[in-house]
């Protein structure tokens, strides 16, 4: 609804999923894109992690992968370094 509500971009933040068990930011994505959201933010975690362990950058590349929309990766980025390897492996766009 928000998507058709006004004229703004629309853009939504997630985890990587539930747990590792359920790791559905990808499908999530692409149902979001679906609905017109213009862009993605994914934290590297999953929501039973809290915030908890490492981010896993690696694993938000399912997420960038599987739509076409602008991706961001999210967590345990702390300088320029760090934002340089999330990237890397994330393929996120930001």
């Amino acid at each position: 609804a928000l998507c058709n509500a006004g004229g703004r971009p629309v853009t939504l933040k997630m985890r990587l999923g539930w747990d590792d068990a359920h790791l559905n930011a990808p499908e999530l994505a692409q149902i979001a894109a679906r609905k017109g959201v213009q862009m993605l933010t994914v934290h590297g975690r999953t929501r039973c992690q809290f915030y908890t362990g490492a981010a896993n950058w690696a694993a938000v590349r399912d997420t960038v992968e599987a739509v076409s929309l602008p991706v961001i990766v999210n967590g345990d980025i702390q300088d320029t370094a760090s934002a340089m390897r999330a990237l890397a492996l994330s393929g996120a766009h930001g």
